[in-house]
């Protein structure tokens, strides 16, 4: 069974959270572990799912299929903004 294929996103641009787990994240560890975002790119909600790890200040988030397994489709980076406190995912090529 294969996945479908993602809607392109463009590699080194910050798109904005609106939110994780459902609700507005508060702190990077809300993407730690097994994360659940929805971004948006082009005016629309993008999901990502899949295990992220906390390194330096960020979270890379290893982006699998629709259910969160298999192989990487993705890895982003996700960043809060000390100026206002929002949140960005970078598709990191």
């Amino acid at each position: 069974m294969t996945s479908p294929t993602p809607r392109s996103v463009v590699s080194g641009t910050q798109y904005a959270v609106r939110h994780v787990h459902g609700r507005v994240p508060s702190d990077l560890a809300d993407f730690a572990g097994q994360a659940l975002f929805a971004l948006t790119v082009e005016g629309e909600d993008y999901e990502v799912r899949g295990p992220g790890i906390e390194i330096d200040g960020v979270v890379r988030v290893f982006e699998k299929d629709d259910l969160g397994h298999g192989k990487d489709i993705r890895v982003w980076t996700v960043r809060r903004h000390a100026d206002d406190g929002s949140f960005t995912a970078e598709h990191a090529p």
